[in-house]
């Protein structure tokens, strides 16, 4: 695994300076609101992030 942190496994929660170091990996994609006009709600009119890690390379 290299120098790499250990992810922490699904479920488990960050806190802390553990939490800043794993949250400065990502970034925001796109957000995305519930419109009632349009129709369109995310979860129970909350707000749909979309993420990645600039790090992640995608195989063409």
């Amino acid at each position: 695994m290299g120098d790499r942190p250990r992810r922490p496994r699904p479920g488990r929660l960050l806190a802390g300076p553990r939490l800043d170091e794993e949250a400065a990996e990502w970034a925001l994609l796109a957000q995305i609101d519930t419109d009632v006009a349009a129709d369109m709600m995310c979860g129970d009119a909350g707000t749909l992030y979309w993420l990645t890690r600039p790090a992640v390379r995608v195989r063409a």
